[in-house]
């Protein structure tokens, strides 16, 4: 979670966790990272930066499903099968170079654009 303020003032991120007696604690972001990748192949979650991107049988979703991101990119967008070229570059650098052959939902023309992670969603990035 983002936005908590310390004794200091000082603005910083942290996650919710439990302490031995079970009761709520809040992790800095720093010290909440054992969850994260420490093998440098695998992809942080490019939204609530603490977990980890899981490959899992129609999409990517972030380790930290269970307690409060629920970020996924499914491997198929806009009627078309992404590569895993196109969904690594999307999760590591939050956006992809033009993809073309996107099919329309609505109007079931074809179209090109990037795809780009805006706000914890996957959309697409036209010109």
């Amino acid at each position: 979670m983002k936005g908590f303020a310390g004794p200091d003032g000082q603005k910083f991120d942290a996650a919710l966790g439990l302490d031995a007696q079970h009761q709520p604690v809040l992790l800095p972001a720093a010290e909440s990272k054992p969850t994260t990748a420490t093998d440098p192949g695998q992809i942080p979650c490019p939204v609530c930066k603490l977990g980890t991107m899981l490959r899992g049988s129609s999409a990517y979703g972030c380790s930290r499903f269970r307690e409060d991101c629920q970020f996924r990119v499914p491997f198929a967008w806009g009627g078309k099968e992404l590569t895993d070229t196109q969904l690594k570059q999307l999760l590591r650098r939050g956006e992809t170079g033009v993809i073309k052959g996107f099919v329309s939902a609505k109007t079931g023309k074809k179209y090109d654009a990037a795809l780009k992670v805006d706000e914890g969603r996957v959309v697409p990035v036209f010109g």
